[in-house]
């Protein structure tokens, strides 16, 4: 059974999808910017004033200080060139779905209303959307065991509740065979009101645990935050 002791990821992909989109998209901006340094660099001793070329790159060195190479904010790897478009939207995605990272890999949160209506084990015309997100990481994420799990509130008797849980974990894995995610990576099971997030004493306690969730296993993306 998956450790429930979670930490955010999302601050720390936000900052690196921010870092990322500074190295990928400003890359003009600071060429425009050596240039006018270029421009006012000083004729060294020895060099002819009268319009002699001065060459501000010099030997390539960047003032002495070496270039770290980006850490991807999906892989565990630091990758020797900037982050692609597609890891970038990657990030996105485990933001949009409250992605935690446990002990196990990566869990995408996918709650009630996006996926069924209550009390329902049919996806909704909406959930097309979530799915093909979820599909796009997946996807990214080859090879990679993926278990979905569908969980409920306490209302109601447990093998009820037990029999919609799994219900709701077989559509999600329906729907993402549907997007050309491969069965054998696929699990699914359902946990009734066993493992709650809110107190299900409230109306909104019990909204929140109506939900399914995406387990991504072996995936964590790196801590950033020292």
């Amino acid at each position: 059974m998956p450790s429930r002791s979670r930490r955010r990821i999302a601050s720390a992909l936000l900052v690196a999808a921010f870092v990322a989109g500074c190295t990928s998209d400003d890359d003009g901006a600071l060429d425009d910017g050596a240039d006018a340094t270029d421009a006012s660099v000083d004729v060294d001793d020895g060099a002819e004033a009268d319009g002699a070329d001065v060459d501000a790159d010099d030997d390539g060195d960047d003032d002495g200080q070496a270039v770290e190479p980006p850490v991807s904010v999906v892989t565990v790897e630091p990758i020797d060139a900037p982050r692609s478009s597609a890891e970038i939207r990657v990030g996105e995605i485990i933001i949009e779905f409250d992605g935690q990272v446990t002990e196990d890999g990566t869990v995408l949160t996918l709650e009630e209303p996006i996926l069924f209506d209550f009390d329902s084990a049919t996806l909704r015309g909406g959930a097309r959307e979530a799915l093909d997100d979820v599909a796009e990481v997946l996807a990214f994420y080859e090879g990679a065991p993926v278990q979905v799990i569908g969980h409920t509130d306490d209302q109601g008797g447990r093998d009820y509740n037990l029999g919609l849980s799994q219900d709701r974990a077989d559509a999600v894995v329906a729907g993402l065979r549907e997007r050309g995610i491969g069965a054998d990576r696929l699990t699914a099971e359902g946990r009734a009101f066993d493992e709650p997030v809110a107190d299900n004493s409230s109306e909104a306690g019990r909204a929140q645990n109506r939900r399914v969730e995406v387990l991504i296993v072996g995936v964590t993306p790196p801590d950033q935050d020292g």
